[in-house]
């Protein structure tokens, strides 16, 4: 399959082939159904249950990473900035 943005058309973009992978995961008594797009078309290097097992662990250690960064830091509101200075002022206002 390949993906081009229409947008992309007027700003000189260019065409990738994507490889769609469809899986079903069962939990609970019920089935969700989930498609992962990527760019990694070979599939003797990238098997699609190696894809899709890796994907989802990924998700668990973002998800993970975000509930530490922003939601169990000991604050009552959460710690976000893009500059690092900002950031540290935020930190020790509560101090």
């Amino acid at each position: 399959m390949r993906l081009r943005a229409a947008h992309c058309r007027n700003k000189g973009g260019s065409k990738i082939q994507v490889r769609v992978i469809e899986y079903t995961i069962d939990s609970d008594n019920e089935q969700q159904n989930y498609r992962l797009i990527t760019s990694l078309v070979d599939i003797a290097l990238f098997p699609a249950l190696l894809l899709a097992t890796e994907y989802h662990q990924r998700w668990e250690i973002e998800n993970t990473i975000d509930e530490l960064k922003t939601h169990l830091n000991g604050r009552k509101t959460p710690i976000r900035s893009s500059n690092p200075a900002k950031l540290f002022k935020k930190s020790t206002v509560g101090f």
